[in-house]
């Protein structure tokens, strides 16, 4: 959808912020997918002899999805800020636990067999779509033009973005936060701090408005901190057996691309 010739003044501005994501489309299969598939549910690749990933009292977990990044480099090669080596993405969750796993070496990895699976499995499809971008410092610039426009013109800019929606699972892009953007929360993990107790401190002796302005700062020294260290979002994952949405977060390596190594996942509910 071209951009309205009512708002052609804003067209660079506008079109300045797009930025490339892949929807993952899925496509529900009658057969397990092949190794090294970008799915939904099924069976992980595992290095042999590696046990089936587990919650803490031992229980093995369903695999939610994998994502294989060196395939998709291979098919969008300049479209995301690919992690240099590639790499397969799996994360595994049931409704108390979850865990993320990163694989590098994935000529290594095999079909497991022994564990729990889902009852349907799901192939993801990439298609490459446009996005607006959601870090704090971006998007405050697609309101500034929006809070210029009438009523009419705020209509026709509404109707133009919503193609640039995210979409349920999505590959880098913006992402569709169910909370505000969690960029700080990824960051706090990655420092071994609990992002919903940034503040170290007792709030004992302290009245409820001291200690939230305390609590507000350090969400907001994470957050600038996450910015300034360009976190992005890597991957959006929707559940469809409960509400809430997943969000999979990392900063560039020295070379650019995402660094898998400081990954992290945030879950969001409505």
């Amino acid at each position: 959808m071209d951009l309205p010739a009512e708002l052609s003044a804003y067209e660079s501005t506008l079109t300045a912020m797009i930025r490339p994501s892949l929807e993952m489309i899925p496509v529900r299969v009658a057969a397990p997918q092949p190794p090294l598939a970008t799915k939904l549910g099924g069976s992980p690749d595992l290095p042999p002899g590696t046990a089936w990933p587990a919650d803490a009292d031992g229980s093995p977990l369903p695999l939610t999805f994998q994502v294989n990044f060196t395939v998709l480099a291979e098919r969008f090669p300049d479209l995301l800020p690919w992690p240099v080596g590639g790499g397969l993405l799996q994360f595994f969750h049931d409704r108390s636990s979850a865990r993320t796993l990163i694989h590098r070496d994935l000529a290594a990895l095999r079909s497991a067999t022994d564990g729990p699976r889902h009852d349907a499995e799901y192939r993801l499809d990439p298609v490459s779509k446009g996005c607006f971008p959601d870090q704090p410092r971006d998007y405050r610039r697609f309101w500034a033009v929006r809070d210029t426009l009438g009523p009419q013109h705020t209509a026709l800019l509404d109707a133009w973005a919503r193609q640039f929606d995210p979409a349920p699972h999505q590959l880098g892009g913006g992402a569709d936060w169910y909370q505000g953007p969690g960029y700080w929360q990824g960051w706090a993990q990655d420092q071994g701090l609990d992002p919903l107790d940034l503040y170290p401190g007792d709030d004992d002796g302290e009245d409820d408005d001291e200690y939230e302005a305390k609590y507000e700062q350090a969400q907001q020294n994470a957050e600038d901190r996450a910015l300034r260290e360009n976190w992005q979002l890597v991957f959006q994952y929707t559940p469809t057996q409960h509400t809430g949405r997943y969000y999979f977060l990392a900063p560039p390596g020295a070379a650019g691309g995402w660094d898998l190594d400081r990954i992290q996942a945030v879950f969001q509910d409505h």
